[in-house]
């Protein structure tokens, strides 16, 4: 018999093998497993050559495993990636909670003690705005009380001179008007019959302080010269009188005047005798 000559070894055979395709004796029967595991070896061999490689892409090989980052590394980086988000950090915030919303809850919770005004804890008066108080009536007041010159009607009484110098004569009128019970109405009439103009009059007057008197804004404060063809000039001044009780009256009394360059004072104190309804 000829030496066997070698030949080339099948895919999947381990044993040599004769010309004609008949496998030595003597040698082990092939693993049907072993050369499967080896055609899907040279599968991938070859798909490595027919694709570009990309060291960084996981995709190239498919039984390759994923990078394993530690539970401490992805703690770190999860407070960065949460501030980096709108520039303002949510951490902290529940799920599914904006931030503006959490916002507003936080500036709730800074002040508890503190609670938002409600219409339905304001009464009726504070929501439209109630008016002022108004002051317990005062019978002695008279910061109501006004009487028109026109409208003042003499009265019974005689008149009563307070001052009569220099030409200048003060006289009070007393009339009927009553516009309260207890209050009573007096015109003060201030005339000149000096040939020089008077300036600067003024009329004061006081009362005890169970009563109360009020001066009208007087119709003037100076009187020209006299003129005896004509009646003399005149300053009429309402005065009202408050006197609830009916007291006696005792009333003090002032008038100043300026006739040239000489200012003239008097003063006085008197009893009036004012006629009262009862």
């Amino acid at each position: 018999m000829s030496p066997l000559k070698p030949s080339l070894v099948a895919i999947g055979q381990t044993g040599p093998t004769v010309a004609g395709g008949s496998v030595l004796s003597g040698a082990p029967a092939p693993s049907k497993s072993k050369g499967l595991e080896e055609i899907d070896a040279l599968g991938q061999s070859l798909i490595k050559q027919a694709l570009p490689h990309h060291p960084g892409s996981q995709g190239d090989f498919p039984n390759s495993t994923p990078q394993k980052i530690p539970l401490n590394q992805i703690q770190k980086s999860q407070p960065q990636s949460a501030s980096a988000v709108g520039g303002a950090g949510v951490t902290g915030a529940p799920n599914g909670v904006p931030s503006s919303a959490m916002g507003t809850l936080t500036s709730a919770s800074a002040n508890p003690g503190v609670a938002p005004p409600s219409l339905l804890d304001l009464s009726p008066a504070d929501r439209i705005g109630s008016p002022g108080k108004r002051p317990s009536s005062d019978p002695l007041s008279l910061s109501d009380v006004f009487v028109p010159l026109e409208l003042v009607q003499p009265g019974s009484q005689l008149p009563l001179t307070l001052h009569d110098l220099n030409g200048v004569k003060v006289i009070v009128h007393f009339a009927k008007n009553q516009p309260q019970p207890h209050v009573s109405v007096m015109v003060v009439s201030t005339m000149s019959t000096n040939t020089s103009s008077v300036k600067k009059v003024l009329f004061q007057a006081a009362v005890p302080k169970s009563m109360r008197i009020k001066l009208q804004p007087p119709s003037a404060t100076e009187l020209p010269p006299h003129n005896p063809i004509l009646p003399p000039a005149a300053i009429t001044q309402v005065m009202l009188l408050a006197n609830p009780s009916k007291d006696k009256v005792r009333m003090k009394y002032k008038v100043s005047y300026a006739i040239g360059d000489e200012t003239h004072t008097d003063v006085g104190e008197v009893d009036c005798l004012i006629e009262t309804s009862s």
